[in-house]
């Protein structure tokens, strides 16, 4: 069901300085259908350790890919594994910054209207440069999190691709970043 009303407030709110009315109006956006989708079906693996001899792991099990302009959503499930003490089970930032790697990438694909296939040849390079994290509290849930992203400046400037973006992810840990990314298709 298309909403014209919310088509209008997002070009009167995009002429504003608001981030955060401008994110409220990039999740109205979800009312119309994605502009593409992409099923994944693949994982997103960390293993470390703080501790010797006490590894912490943790996958993804990524399910699909949801684009709007300039907004998209991730949805996945996730297992976590310690042998610390008293470690709860929870989304490691680690393991979601990694994955927001991955979520960039198929973004790249949408928004150049690349194949999307996570075993295929690569066909973008990203470096984050800068990262802040805010994490008020873990997000502990285990199936179906959503992980949400706006871009809110992507340009394009002597063969890089320079990104501002911002994730959440299942509304609690928020991350902020800027990368530069690189077309490596031949």
């Amino acid at each position: 069901m298309k909403n014209t009303e919310n088509k209008i407030s997002l070009k009167a709110v995009e002429s504003q300085d608001n981030e955060d009315l401008l994110h409220y109006v990039s999740d109205l956006r979800r009312l119309d259908a994605p502009l593409s989708h992409f099923i994944d079906g693949g994982k997103c693996e960390v293993k470390f350790n703080v501790m010797d001899n006490k590894s912490v792991s943790e996958t993804l099990f990524i399910k699909e890919y949801k684009f709007w302009d300039r907004y998209s959503e991730a949805i996945y499930d996730r297992k976590y594994y310690t042998e610390m003490i008293n470690s709860p089970d929870h989304l490691i930032f680690i393991t979601g910054l990694i994955h927001s790697q991955r979520f960039i990438y198929a973004y790249l694909c949408h928004h150049y209207k690349v194949p999307y296939n996570s075993q295929d040849k690569e066909s973008f390079k990203i470096w984050p440069y800068s990262v802040n994290i805010k994490m008020p509290k873990l997000v502990d849930k285990t199936e179906n999190i959503i992980q949400k992203m706006y871009i809110d400046n992507i340009e394009t400037r002597d063969n890089m691709i320079i990104i501002t973006a911002r994730t959440k992810f299942d509304g609690i840990v928020e991350a902020s970043s800027k990368l530069v990314c690189y077309d490596i298709r031949s």
